[in-house]
C-alpha cells in the first residue's frame, strides 16, 4: 500500500488556504496541513517531510523568500509558490 502525499499550504489568507485544500482534496487524496506565515512553514518544515508545498508570496511574518529558503535547504524541492 503507498502511502498518501504529504502537501504543506502556505498562505496568511485563511480562506484561500481553505480554497487550495479543498480544491486540491476534490482531485487528489493527500494529507494536507496549513501554515499561515512563511516562519510558520519553516519551523513545519525543519521538523517533517512534506512532497508538495504550496505557498503565498507577500505575507507578514515571513514571505515566500522564507519559504523558499526553507525548502532549499532540503534533498527535495517540493515548492510552488502562487
Amino acid at each position: 500500500m503507498s502511502k498518501r502525499p504529504k502537501l504543506l499550504i502556505v498562505d496568511d489568507d485563511p480562506d484561500l488556504r481553505e480554497l487550495v485544500g479543498l480544491l486540491i482534496a476534490n482531485q487528489f487524496t493527500v494529507d494536507q496541513q496549513e501554515a499561515a506565515s512563511g516562519n510558520q512553514a519553516a519551523e513545519k518544515l525543519a521538523q517533517e517531510t512534506f512532497d508538495v508545498v504550496i505557498s503565498d508570496f507577500n505575507m507578514p511574518s515571513g514571505n515566500g523568500k522564507v519559504v523558499f529558503s526553507a525548502v532549499q535547504a532540503l534533498p527535495t524541492k517540493p515548492f510552488l509558490s502562487l
